[in-house]
């Protein structure tokens, strides 16, 4: 049989259309690696801050407008503190987004065999379209897909009953409709595609949930959809010196940072966050990009901070692992094989901190509008004083490190392209 990218064999055109933050650009930058290392033709147009991401892993990148990640949540406000109102914020911000999308992808779509989109790209699917394109859509965590077992994304309390669940789907639904399908269907008019009725199917049309079930498990009610493992890119880099000379200096730290979550009243939660370190006595690693500095002066030798540092390299090497509950940070702490304590801000971060409590992979999460001393005290001490924990994290990460879900992506692509 013939190798892609042989002579015998015309290599693919993957166009890669990404959104999100960095935890949501990195599974795209996995695959694209794969694709370019099987011969394929890969180009993306993903944010503007994370061009030179994809570059440095060899991949063509184009900008896709501002950064979205960073206008949705600068601009989000109370969205961090409420539910539906956080919703309507949210969709408005990504229908505002789409007269970006839809000239940008409209121009690449047509030289490409199948598009690759990551994130809330509503653009992707009129364009494929319009063009006659395969396209696939992966999401990382199963409250996208409406189901009765548990809520859309942003409701906090994962075990509610069956029929409050429907309701609050409805209420989703409806919403996501009014806020986005009237700019999609403009768009579409003017590429001469029919209109839409809904979002919900056009959206869920060849999503894929790129999450291992051990952590992430579909719902009952959507066993129809394709489930992967979670694309993760193997980094090449090494620790900073700083960083290696303090993992060297003492026992192993705690690591505390919230992603790309830029955190209202930062300066509050670095307050609490040191405090309950003196209190329990542990040495950490603060990441401290969420407060919208990229480093902190903290004079205190048992605390170091660092800006972007590959968890890969960094969470194997800590005893504890906080952090907000991103599916990409979730994967990472759970391959690691350390013990994490979630602190939900927002979307899907809530069913991650649900499902490490669940598994036993960390104690209850906490909340961002919770967080205490008192509280990240007692999570902290909870797994010190109880090695299930690490026993439980070590099983998860031996189960997680036999997939390939970089890979599995890739399969399905090249079997999207055989028949589109």
């Amino acid at each position: 049989m013939n190798q892609p990218g042989s002579k015998h064999v015309r290599p693919l055109r993957i166009l890669i259309a990404a959104e999100g933050s960095e935890g949501d650009n990195r599974p795209p930058v996995a695959v694209g690696k794969r694709l370019l290392e099987q011969g394929h033709l890969v180009k993306a147009c993903v944010p503007r801050d994370y061009v030179s991401f994809y570059k440095s892993h060899g991949i063509d990148a184009l900008p896709m407008g501002f950064s979205t990640w960073e206008f949705f949540l600068k601009n989000s406000g109370s969205m961090f503190d409420r539910n539906i109102s956080g919703l309507y914020t949210m969709f408005r911000l990504f229908s505002d987004y789409l007269d970006t999308q839809f000239p940008l992808l409209y121009d690449l779509v047509k030289d490409a065999d199948v598009i690759y989109a990551s994130g809330f790209i509503f653009a992707a699917g009129s364009v494929a379209e319009k063009y006659g394109k395969p396209v696939i859509h992966t999401v990382h965590a199963p409250v996208f897909f409406p189901s009765a077992y548990i809520p859309p994304p942003n409701f906090r309390f994962i075990t509610l009953p069956g029929i409050i669940n429907r309701a609050l789907w409805k209420v989703f639904i409806t919403a996501f409709n009014l806020c986005t399908m009237g700019p999609v269907n403009r768009w579409r008019e003017c590429l001469g595609l029919k209109k839409l009725r809904t979002m919900k199917e056009y959206l869920l049309n060849n999503m894929v949930l790129a999450m291992d079930p051990e952590l992430a498990p579909l719902s009952p009610d959507n066993r129809h959809v394709i489930q992967t493992g979670y694309p993760r890119i193997d980094d090449s880099h090494t620790l900073s010196p700083e960083i290696e000379a303090f993992l060297h200096s003492g026992p192993p730290p705690v690591f505390i940072g919230f992603g790309s979550m830029l955190t209202p009243r930062p300066d509050r939660i670095v307050s609490i966050v040191l405090e309950a370190i003196r209190k329990t006595g542990n040495r950490a690693v603060l990441y401290t990009h969420w407060t919208g500095r990229e480093r902190y002066v903290i004079r205190e030798k048992n605390i170091i901070t660092t800006g972007h540092t590959p968890h890969s390299l960094l969470f194997p090497r800590m005893t504890e692992i906080v952090h907000h509950g991103g599916a990409g940070t979730t994967h990472s702490a759970a391959i690691a094989g350390v013990p994490q304590i979630i602190v939900p801000h927002l979307i899907d971060q809530y069913y991650f901190g649900h499902r490490v409590y669940r598994l036993g992979l960390g104690p209850s999460p906490v909340p961002r509008q919770s967080l205490s001393v008192k509280r990240l005290c007692r999570a902290l001490e909870a797994i010190r004083e109880d090695p299930g924990y690490y026993i439980r994290a070590k099983e998860m990460s031996d189960r997680l490190k036999q997939r390939d879900g970089t890979g599995e992506i890739v399969d399905i692509i090249k079997e999207c392209a055989k028949h589109g």
